[in-house]
């Protein structure tokens, strides 16, 4: 079976135990349906490549406890900007999409990336585990995917800030 998306060129990380990271996704109807060198040989003639361009896949945040109008003022993102080291980042990215799947009953079915899952994706423009802490907030967001529809696509003129590690 080939895939509908072929993400490649960049770091996929899984937010499995463990924090694996794969060089390639493929999704096919709306589903993860491999990872790493099974991926890249589900590319098939009408596969769309997604070239991550150096830049990370993740899996898509949610957070179960946000409430529509009070909560948004409040979010401010991912607490990753006081932590101090590679596997803290690596710990509240993981916890912010598979805790967060995990509040919502959903664990089953989103929060990490692996083949079955639902292909709810974020593609950010550099590694977060590679970027300081600081500079996350201003990483740009090139794409975003629910279900692998693109929901999100930013101007690809978008640049990589300053402060990488």
């Amino acid at each position: 079976m080939h895939a509908d998306i072929l993400f490649t060129g960049g770091t996929v990380r899984t937010a499995l135990t463990g924090a694996p990271v794969h060089d390639a996704l493929a999704v096919a109807g709306g589903r993860i349906s491999a990872l790493g060198t099974a991926a890249l040989a589900a590319r098939g003639p009408l596969t769309t490549v997604v070239d991550l361009a150096g830049g990370a896949l993740l899996p898509a945040f949610g957070d179960s406890h946000v409430r529509p109008v009070t909560g948004g003022p409040a979010l401010h993102g991912v607490p990753v900007r006081d932590r101090g080291n590679v596997e803290d980042v690596a710990d509240a990215l993981t916890a912010y999409s598979a805790g967060c799947a995990h509040q919502a009953f959903e664990e089953k079915k989103w929060g990490v990336l692996r083949p079955g899952m639902r292909a709810d994706l974020v593609h950010l423009a550099a590694d977060p585990v590679e970027t300081a802490p600081a500079a996350l907030a201003g990483l740009p967001v090139p794409g975003t995917w629910l279900a692998g529809r693109r929901t999100h696509e930013a101007d690809a003129s978008a640049h990589v800030p300053a402060g990488r590690r």
